[in-house]
């Protein structure tokens, strides 16, 4: 396993991060982000799943709303101003792509897709295949994919549905695999392996970017910019998130702070 320091692990290349929701990608690259802007490389960050939703709202949308504080006449647009600020703290410019989110998107009779939120993780891809086309489409047509050095996308760790589709999207690109790198989900890579989907570690070249203390706190920092989501992740303990991504952060690193990114086998 390759062991570099922040941008030097992406051999001095600007990233583009496509991130399923507003907060994985911050989630799962924020120190590798302000590593790059440190180095006067700012990255970029594409959200595809930020459409507004259509009502009437399922009554899983409604229940997490309320969960997360977020009101149901503009969820997004809180959303948004979370994500600006988390963007702002790691350097990273945001694009979004508006495609609705799955928690929000409804079938041709327009009934709630997903009515349940277990349904996401269970899903088949292929039951979204026209969804996979038109999101890789996006993202073929998107500048800061299209001309980006290096696309890093999730490996879709915890089978999300929108991550899922976000990764099967990333392959329909075709991208060189010396200009692509997949990252590991958080928060779901945290989750003992019987809690969440297998996951295939027979990848090849794991790089481990390592982070320096002030890039790793900005990282956390970042992760707090998105305030309506902390009731929801690890289970709503405000402190548990920067607790264990921390040791695992840690133990990457073998007691710094490191990210993991992987090369595809081709």
């Amino acid at each position: 396993m390759s062991r570099t320091s922040g941008i030097e692990a992406l051999a001095g290349r600007r990233p583009t991060v496509l991130s399923p929701h507003y907060d994985d990608g911050v989630l799962s690259c924020g120190a590798v982000l302000a590593a790059c802007a440190d180095v006067g490389a700012p990255g970029t960050v594409v959200t595809v799943f930020t459409g507004d939703p259509v009502p009437p709202l399922s009554e899983e949308a409604r229940n997490f709303h309320r969960r997360c504080g977020l009101p149901d006449h503009d969820p997004v647009g809180r959303r948004t101003v979370e994500d600006d600020l988390a963007m702002k703290a790691v350097g990273a410019t945001p694009v979004r792509l508006g495609v609705p989110d799955a928690l929000y998107r409804k079938d041709a009779d327009g009934n709630p897709r997903y009515p349940r939120d277990a349904e996401m993780s269970t899903a088949t891809l292929q039951s979204e295949a026209d969804l996979v086309a038109y999101v890789a489409r996006l993202l073929a047509d998107e500048p800061a994919v299209r001309d980006s050095e290096l696309v890093l996308a999730p490996l879709a760790i915890g089978n999300h549905i929108d991550h899922r589709i976000t990764r099967a999207a990333a392959l329909l690109l075709n991208r060189d695999p010396d200009t692509i790198l997949w990252y590991e989900d958080v928060p779901y890579v945290l989750y003992p392996p019987q809690l969440r989907e297998p996951v295939d570690e027979s990848h090849v070249d794991p790089r481990l970017c390592r982070l320096t203390p002030e890039q790793w706190q900005t990282k956390l920092q970042a992760i707090d910019c998105y305030a309506s989501q902390r009731a929801i992740l690890l289970g709503g303990d405000t402190t548990a998130l920067p607790k264990y991504l921390t040791m695992y952060a840690e133990g990457l690193g073998g007691g710094a702070p490191a990210e993991r990114y992987w090369r595809l086998p081709g």
